[in-house]
């Protein structure tokens, strides 16, 4: 039986006869033209964020194109991965099943992996003396992790993205920072690696694993009741689009490059072609019948336990490091070439280094 078949048959008793573009009875019915325009303002700050400039090219000094380089590629990957997590939760269950969003979604899922690789190989080879060095930029500028929220919270802002969103943005920017002020950062940096670690290890070694786990934290009857509305979801959305040309396509390729098959991306991992990245960052797993089709764990940040969170707790602390880090090295006069924010000799860390 063709997957289109399946959920068909899974979404038959969810379907509202009437009226056509009705998901389910008593609900609303579903607005192409929001998701094409949000699906367009989502495009526009991920092409923004592929071209981000951490350290201005008037700024770098000879000897550091490496690291600057290397800082840069995975500050951009950490932002669109985050942003991505929060641009997916920020839309209502249903439109989450749309296909645009669902594509982009399974496109980002390597440029996941990699950030959440990438941010923790970081953290991990930070030395005691940048860690010293870290807090003392943020004891010395208190208001530091505020600025570095507004400047993705600006965004967001810009993006339609609910207040509420916005303002927990700004606290847990703010928080993160606060702790490593007051403590050593190394009570949060080490414990937060340690479990997103066991977390790939975890996902890459028995993905079946990963998904019996997600169904234990959803509870079985609720884990398939979002199996069998996500279905009407898909099944609804086809019936849309037999008579609506997609206007979401054109950008896709562009803003989502698909990594080849020659083996320039992470092995891809988890039921349903779910890799690592996705599902530590909170992307649930999905089950054998709705295939590639992706659950986000749920916009209420009470509901999500701390194995699906710790993803973008990592991020946050990798983009508050990285981006202190450049506002200390633009605003310094003379670096030494080569050296991180410490003043030691660095190498690059690898971007998609996943395991360790």
């Amino acid at each position: 039986m063709e997957r289109r078949d399946l959920l068909k048959a899974a979404g038959a008793a969810v379907l509202a006869a009437e009226p056509a573009l009705a998901v389910q009875a008593g609900q609303e019915p579903l607005d192409p033209a929001f998701i094409d325009a949000a699906l367009e303002r989502f495009d526009r700050r991920m092409a923004s964020l592929a071209t981000l400039q951490l350290i201005p090219p008037d700024r770098r000094r000879p000897g550091d194109e490496p690291l600057v380089d290397a800082r840069t590629s995975l500050a951009r990957k950490a932002g669109r991965t985050f942003y991505m997590t929060g641009a997916f939760l920020e839309l209502d269950e249903p439109y989450r099943a749309h296909p645009g969003v669902q594509e982009r979604i399974r496109r980002l899922q390597p440029e996941m992996d990699e950030a959440v690789g990438g941010v923790a190989g970081l953290l991990e080879s930070l030395t005691a003396e940048e860690r010293r060095s870290l807090q003392q930029q943020l004891r010395a500028e208190p208001d530091l992790g505020g600025r570095v929220a507004e400047m993705l919270v600006d965004p967001a802002r810009e993006d339609g993205f609910g207040w509420q969103r916005r303002l927990d943005l700004r606290v847990a920017f703010d928080g993160l920072a606060r702790r490593m002020r007051a403590q050593n950062p190394s009570l949060l940096i080490d414990p937060t690696v340690a479990k997103v670690r066991k977390l790939q290890g975890g996902a890459q070694a028995d993905p079946a694993g990963a998904s019996r786990a997600m169904l234990a934290r959803r509870g079985e009857k609720e884990y398939w009741e979002l199996q069998q509305r996500a279905a009407g979801y898909v099944e609804a959305w086809d019936r849309i689009y037999e008579t609506r040309p997609r206007s979401d396509l054109a950008r896709i390729e562009a803003v989502y490059p698909v990594y080849g098959s020659g083996g320039d991306g992470p092995e891809r991992t988890g039921s349903g072609g779910l890799r690592a990245g996705a599902y530590i960052l909170g992307f649930g797993v999905v089950s054998e019948l709705l295939g590639a089709v992706l659950y986000g764990a749920g916009a209420n940040g009470a509901a999500l336990v701390f194995g699906v969170t710790v993803g973008p707790i990592l991020l946050a602390i990798g983009l508050l490091v990285v981006i202190i880090s450049a506002i200390v090295y633009a605003a310094s006069d003379a670096p030494k070439a080569g050296t991180g924010p410490g003043g030691r000799q660095e190498t690059p860390p690898d971007p998609g280094a996943v395991n360790r």
